[in-house]
């Protein structure tokens, strides 16, 4: 998004679709209280270089004034089921039919810019921009956070005549890495993972996402110099009591519950600690160990088993 002091001060809201920037000018820029509506009028497309253009437009030509890069970040439109959906082609897609059909709700993660906004066709290129309800719609004045997300500075200052420095210039999207005084270091020994939370009723809602309660162990796997290690919540390693051909080990579980689709926790409990040492037997369709050393698994009898 930026910000324009043309003949109006307005925002440019752009977003990235088919190699253009679509582009909708917001003359009283975002608002972070649900409901309120903003005016947006969508203009031509904008070539993509345009999105990092800071600077003065010469007086008496086309959006003459001055020009900053207000936010930068990414987003994701939202499917049918209210979720954002992150594969290009389908959100590229998706975005064009929200245009096609006049209601685009889009999840932004930007410097200024969270959660969700939607663009409604109202008539001929207005349109209106509103705050989603979502935990990110808290009121507070987004507007009064007036410098560049590049160089810094303000509508005021390249009126006063000051120029971006291309030597301070910040990237458009932001890694860590690029931080001012950032430094690589190690992993943390000790995370804490979010853990499951106790409701009154099941409930639906888009800013939620859902996964079944398991018997299991709380773990977390990261992944460092091309070694997977697994830690418990209290930052005890148990990455030597899974077996390595187990199918959680080759999926990217960050901090999950490792399965045990068994009753008897206790005897998963058992199976885990001493499965690697005792020889005993992974059953790949019940998620959990058996007591025996042959490839059949005597719970299920399923011959779908692994030795550990």
């Amino acid at each position: 998004m930026q910000k324009h002091a043309a003949r109006r001060l307005h925002y440019d809201f752009r977003l990235e679709v088919d190699g253009v920037l679509k582009s909708w000018p917001i003359p009283n820029g975002p608002s972070y209280t649900h409901g309120e509506k903003r005016l947006a009028v969508m203009t031509e497309d904008h070539p993509l270089d345009y999105a990092t253009f800071e600077g003065v437009i010469p007086k008496g030509a086309y959006g003459g004034g001055q020009v900053i890069v207000w936010d930068a970040g990414i987003y994701a439109p939202e499917d049918r089921n209210g979720r954002p959906c992150f594969d290009r082609e389908r959100a590229e897609a998706l975005v064009r039919k929200g245009i096609e059909q006049g209601k685009l709700t889009v999840f932004v993660h930007g410097r200024k810019l969270h959660g969700g906004w939607t663009l409604v066709h109202t008539r001929d290129k207005n349109w209106l921009f509103l705050k989603k309800d979502d935990a990110f719609a808290d009121g507070h004045d987004v507007l009064a956070e007036d410098a560049s997300v590049l160089s810094g500075l303000t509508i005021e200052d390249l009126k006063s005549g000051r120029v971006p420095d291309p030597a301070a210039r910040q990237p458009l999207l932001l890694e860590p890495a690029h931080l001012p005084g950032a430094r690589r270091g190690p992993i943390p020994r000790t995370l804490s993972p979010m853990l499951p939370s106790v409701a009154e009723r099941p409930f639906s809602n888009p800013n939620w996402l859902f996964e079944p309660k398991l018997d299991g162990y709380r773990v977390i796997a990261t992944l460092a110099n091309g070694e997977v290690h697994l830690t418990s919540r209290r930052g005890l390693d148990c990455s030597a009591e899974y077996c390595a051909s187990s199918p959680i080990e080759t999926r990217s579980w960050t901090a999950r519950s490792l399965p045990s689709t068994s009753r008897d926790t206790r005897r998963f409990s058992c199976c885990r600690t001493g499965a690697a040492s005792h020889g005993r037997t992974w059953c790949t369709t019940r998620s959990t160990c058996c007591f025996e050393t042959a490839t059949t698994c005597a719970a299920c009898r399923s011959s779908d088993a692994k030795h550990c």
